[in-house]
Parts: structure tokens; C-alpha cells; sequence
């Protein structure tokens, strides 16, 4: 269930545009549908993308029990997150009860880099959560990148990122059977993530639904790794 519950936070973000280079459009720049669910999932309110994107927000969202209608993209993603932030909390075993949301959260992302960091054999002592994410997020691509046969050397961590994401989208949906030709990631990401292809890819765990990665890294200056047990 952890491992599902990133995964389904990790593809909204990608389709919002957080790993890919889109963003959000703002209300002002082009008006809103009256629904998030009208024109057969067409549009979220604040969002222009692909109509399977926001199908798949939206369907997410509903799963969560989350309403959706007359509601900007932020705040829907918003309320996505803070489910999943709960479900990942007991998960990990982190007791929710009395906690508002900022507390909750920050003790799901200091276990998760904290685990993340002793998986990947990286030392906590003496470092603040920004720096230990930082060497944990590196270490993971490098990883990665080797693993899927990518050149590392003279790339930023950024244009490594990209690459490693692009490959691993395009390995599923190579494996789903999906014509790669003249596509760009973000539109085999969203057929990936359609209804037509989702439910396959779940069960034969293709990225993005067989990676826990890439969440919770965005962390206040100044915070304290969680203590070792």
C-alpha cells in the first residue's frame, strides 16, 4: 500500500507538470470549465493538459473520496496529498492522531529520507533533512541511471533526472504494448496512466507504479534528520 500510495502521488506530479517541465495554468490565463467533470474530464480548473491526465486526477481523487467539482488543480492535488500524506503515515506506523497536518507530514518525510538515506548506505549524523535529501535523491538517480545503462558524466542531477524518468516511462510503455513512435514522454505517460492501459500496468508493476521514489524531498531549511533508532 506505501509503495502504491507514492506511486499514485508520484504520476499526479509528473502529470502536473513537477518532473516533465509543464506547469499549472493559471484561472486567469484561459477561463475555467464550470466542472472539473464536465467535457469528459476535458479540463481541471486551473489545469491544461492532456484529457487522461485530468481523467486520472480526477478518478484518483474520487477513489479518495476527494470532490472535485469547481475546484482549482492546486487545491485538488492538495487534497490528494494530504490523504495520501495519512494512509503513508500509518503505513510507516507513525501515529496521526492529535497531529495537525504540517506535523504529520513532517514526520512522514523525515522516515521516509531517513530510510531512503539507510538503504542507499548514506550516513544522517551531523546533517540537516535538506542536505540528507539532497544526497539521497543524487544517490537514487545515480542509481538508477546505471542500472538502465545511462551516461552520467557531465550531467546535472536535474538533466539526469529527466533522462532517467523519460527511460523508465518509455520502458513501460513499451511493455504495455504502446507505440513509442514520434511520442513524448508526457504523452506515453498519459496513455500509461489511461484507463485503457492503467489497471495492466499496476498489476505488472511498471514505473510509475513500481517506484516509492521522489516524494517528500522539498524540505524546510534547518530540519533535523529523524534520530537513529
Amino acid at each position: 500500500m506505501l509503495r502504491m500510495s507514492f506511486s499514485i502521488c508520484m504520476a499526479a506530479a509528473l502529470f502536473a507538470g513537477l518532473f516533465m517541465g509543464g506547469a499549472p495554468q493559471s484561472a486567469e490565463e484561459k477561463p475555467a470549465s464550470e466542472s472539473a467533470d464536465k467535457e469528459n474530464y476535458r479540463e481541471i480548473k486551473g489545469y491544461k493538459g492532456f484529457k487522461e491526465e485530468s481523467k486520472f486526477i480526477i478518478d484518483h481523487a474520487k477513489e479518495l473520496g476527494i470532490e472535485t467539482e469547481n475546484k482549482e488543480i492546486g487545491e485538488i492535488l492538495k487534497e490528494i496529498r494530504k490523504a495520501h500524506i495519512m494512509k503513508q503515515a500509518e503505513a510507516l506506523g507513525i501515529e496521526t492522531e492529535k497531529k495537525d497536518f504540517e506535523t504529520l507530514e513532517r514526520e512522514v518525510r523525515q522516515t521516509v529520507i531517513h530510510n531512503q538515506a539507510k538503504e542507499l548506505g548514506i550516513s544522517t549524523k551531523g546533517k540537516d533533512l535538506q542536505q540528507l535529501a539532497k544526497e539521497v535523491k543524487e544517490a537514487h538517480i545515480m542509481k538508477v541511471a546505471k542500472e538502465l545503462e545511462i551516461s552520467t558524466e557531465g550531467k546535472s542531477h536535474r538533466e539526469l533526472t529527466r533522462e532517467v524518468h523519460e527511460k523508465l516511462i518509455r520502458q513501460s510503455a513499451e511493455e504495455l504494448g504502446i507505440e513509442t513512435k514520434d511520442q513524448s514522454p508526457r504523452e506515453l505517460l498519459a496513455k500509461i496512466m489511461s484507463s485503457e492501459y492503467r489497471s495492466k500496468a499496476k498489476e505488472m508493476k511498471l514505473f510509475p507504479f513500481n517506484s516509492e521514489f521522489g516524494q517528500y524531498f522539498n524540505v524546510p531549511k534547518g530540519e533535523k534528520p529523524k534520530a537513529d533508532e
